[in-house]
């Protein structure tokens, strides 16, 4: 059965660009905050106060940092994969539309 699905090559090249592009954004702003965070010997300060919530928080926001870094990773990866699915298509696209022209 067939049916009228399209691709817009230069549009969804566009948005994995956009995609990586964010990607890259937030890699970098969470390389900053880890930088910050290196230079801070008590994030949480090292009072009555700040030492038990360090103890109850520090392992939360070193995964949330991880978690983060995953995401901007996988964005990255998701828009790398997706420009090589549409130039894969573009090339097979111009391949087959060679091979079918009346004039082969």
């Amino acid at each position: 059965m067939a049916d009228d699905t399209r691709i817009d090559p230069d549009g969804a090249l566009r948005m994995f660009g956009v995609l990586v592009g964010i990607g890259e954004e937030i890699d970098a702003a969470l390389a900053r905050v880890i930088n910050i965070r290196s230079t801070v010997v008590e994030p949480w300060g090292d009072d009555e106060y700040g030492r038990p919530f360090a103890g109850q928080r520090e392992l939360n926001a070193k995964d949330t940092l991880e978690g983060v870094g995953t995401v901007a990773d996988g964005l990255i990866d998701l828009g790398d994969e997706g420009r090589d699915a549409i130039n894969e298509f573009i090339r097979l696209d111009a391949e087959n539309g060679e091979r079918l022209a009346p004039d082969n």
